[in-house]
């Protein structure tokens, strides 16, 4: 797979893998964000 080119990937599976991708990403900005605001200290009124 690390010797075949991106372009000789059939498109469907190309569209998957950016999905996947973006999925993956997401999911981990979001965890990070979560991840964040729970390790803040609550704002004191």
């Amino acid at each position: 797979m690390a010797t075949a080119s991106i372009s000789e990937v059939p498109v469907p599976i190309q569209q998957l893998f950016i999905q996947q991708i973006e999925g993956e990403f997401a999911f981990a900005k979001a965890n990070s964000l979560s991840f964040y605001y729970l390790s803040r200290p609550p704002p004191s009124c």
